[in-house]
């Protein structure tokens, strides 16, 4: 069978992904995956805010294995001014991620990895 062709293994529990919560120590930075992705997405805008180089760049981010989207949703609420696209190997999270980002109106670019395909 053609490596293409083999079904992905993170479309089995894109339903019920958890982004890693089960992990203790990311459960000390909030009830759930928002607030700990939200703070991840708070030190990213806080760093670029206080970079020598603001203002001269406008920054590019790609989030490599987005997932259902809720970090480019946590960088969309925190009005991050640059341009934002992602991309995953699971086609059923970023149908998860296209159901989040579009009912907030403002849907990046998102993007299938697909083996032996460029993106």
């Amino acid at each position: 069978m053609n490596a293409c062709k083999k079904p992905n293994n993170f479309d089995s529990f894109s339903d019920s992904y958890l982004g890693g919560m089960e992990n203790p120590i990311k459960k000390l930075f909030g009830k759930g995956l928002a607030d700990f992705v939200g703070i991840k997405a708070r030190w990213l805008t806080d760093r670029l805010e206080k970079s020598p180089l603001k203002g001269t760049i406008f920054p590019r981010l790609l989030d490599y294995g987005c997932g259902d989207g809720v970090f480019i949703e946590a960088l969309q609420k925190l009005e991050f001014l640059g341009k934002l696209e992602g991309c995953d190997v699971s086609k059923k999270m970023l149908g998860e991620a296209h159901a989040r980002l579009d009912a907030g109106g403002n849907t990046p670019p998102l993007h299938l990895i697909e083996e032996g395909k460029k993106l």
